[in-house]
């Protein structure tokens, strides 16, 4: 698995294309995604343990080795705890 190292806000022209990707619609071949720590109500969640005893043991394993490696990138501590939401404008 690779994972992005640079994690950036997101700039109003991201917002405004996504958004013309969402209202345009499905595009065969078209990759476009964008994952943000905000649910469609604007509001960050915390992983409650609640929550992470629901999922599956690979989905928690999988979990607790991305929480160990934002342990060593100081710069993404914020992310830890956090979901993340994936907002798909080819849909």
């Amino acid at each position: 698995m690779v994972l992005m190292q640079v994690v950036r806000l997101a700039l109003q022209i991201d917002i405004t294309n996504m958004k013309k990707e969402f209202y345009v619609g499905y595009h065969l071949g078209s990759q476009v995604l964008y994952v943000s720590l905000k649910n469609i109500h604007g509001e960050i969640e915390n992983v409650t343990f609640e929550k992470e005893m629901s999922w599956s043991f690979t989905w928690r394993y999988v979990n607790d080795k991305f929480e160990a490696f934002l342990d060593t990138k100081p710069t993404l501590s914020h992310l830890k705890g956090k979901f993340f939401h994936v907002w798909d404008g080819n849909n």
